[in-house]
């Protein structure tokens, strides 16, 4: 899962030289079929980050409520690789510079004008630039500043924080991700009463002992116990 971390990093910053180097006319066989092959390994170390994460939230997930269990996991995944994506987009945004160009013929008004246009990104803004006979030209894109930025915030993200919390993770036993004896217990038995009588509380059950309900309790914990001694043996 690292090693396609730093894959995609490297295809991150790389992507970088792709998009200056791609001509404004057309475009090449050999340069598309370039471009082809980037995506395709930029795709390829993705898809193992993934199924490495998926095979990590399968074998930490607790069987008593798994499909919940590997749901919310899931959820946080996709959550933190989305919530960036609005912030970069406004950094791109921010920091690309343009302006609006209008011929050296044009009359001195006009080019006072189009000076007195800072910016030259929004619509209104465009068609005003139109109006006096300019188009708006790009003096920096920010997509090269923002892209070189976050590649390195993610290495160093990387080395310093995500490295050593995923070898942390890794190295917990099988029982720290396990839920409580009490909230298993609640997870078994939780899908057969919705409502107001459908349940009864632990110390009915405990009171009513002599019909074997203190018997179902016992091997429940047995095989928890017998759980237990097969994820031990497992570690070692």
């Amino acid at each position: 899962w690292m090693y396609a971390f730093y894959a995609r990093l490297f295809f991150a910053f790389f992507g970088l030289f792709i998009v200056a180097w791609t001509p404004e006319s057309r475009v090449s066989t050999p340069f598309f079929l370039f471009v082809l092959g980037v995506s395709v390994l930029g795709s390829f170390a993705s898809t193992v980050q993934f199924v490495g994460m998926g095979s990590f939230f399968t074998r930490i997930s607790d069987p008593a409520i798994g499909g919940t269990y590997m749901t919310l996991l899931n959820t946080l995944s996709n959550l933190g690789g989305t919530w960036p994506h609005f912030f970069v987009l406004q950094a791109v945004e921010y920091y690309t510079v343009t302006r609006c160009e209008v011929p050296s013929s044009a009359p001195a008004a006009t080019q006072a004008a189009a000076a007195a246009l800072r910016h030259c990104s929004s619509d209104s803004e465009r068609h005003a630039c139109a109006e006096l006979g300019g188009a708006c030209a790009v003096t920096r894109d920010g997509y090269y500043s923002v892209g070189a930025a976050c590649a390195v915030l993610g290495l160093l993200l990387l080395v310093t924080v995500v490295r050593p919390q995923v070898l942390r993770l890794q190295a917990l036993p099988h029982a720290a991700w396990r839920l409580p004896r009490r909230a298993r217990r609640g997870a078994k038995g939780g899908g057969g009463g919705g409502g107001g009588g459908g349940g009864r509380d632990e110390d009915d059950d405990d009171d009513d002992g002599g019909d074997g309900g203190g018997g179902d309790d016992d091997g429940e914990e047995e095989v928890e116990l017998v759980g237990l001694v097969r994820e031990v043996k497992e570690e070692r």
